[in-house]
């Protein structure tokens, strides 16, 4: 390595911070078009479900389908934990452009939405099968 190249060291150093702001910022907007995706396909999930039992009121009308009217309920489940997910990761987000602008960064964990998402799901799931189960 050269002389010139170790005295000139500290001044890419504004650069190279810079630029991991730079790459922080694109992950973080990455992460959050993935939660989109993500709340967009539990929002469609749910509105197919309503309209499932719309067509099978539509299809049968003379037959009790009092055990598919859950369905919608189901759909309802999905489509708020959709909203529930696009409202929270735009918090994350917020958040952690905020964290990113600051110049004394330091790591503060965004709280856990994979996993509470993942528990009201399977929560979706249990009350589904148990339902299944008893009618």
């Amino acid at each position: 390595m050269s002389s010139n190249s170790l005295s000139n060291a500290g001044s890419g150093s504004d650069t190279t911070t810079e630029l991991a702001r730079e790459r922080n910022r694109e992950a973080s907007d990455r992460t959050f078009m993935s939660w989109i995706r993500t709340s967009l396909a539990l929002i469609g999930f749910g509105f197919g479900l309503g309209k499932v039992h719309s067509y099978m009121e539509a299809a049968f009308p003379d037959i009790d389908l009092n055990p598919v009217a859950n369905i919608r309920l189901y759909g309802g489940a999905f489509m708020a934990l959709g909203a529930f997910c696009l409202i929270g990761a735009g918090i994350q987000h917020w958040q952690a452009l905020r964290k990113i602008k600051r110049l004394d960064f330091t790591y503060d964990p965004p709280w856990p939405l994979t996993g509470a998402v993942a528990a009201i799901i399977f929560l979706i799931f249990l009350v589904a099968f148990i339902e299944l189960l008893l009618f």
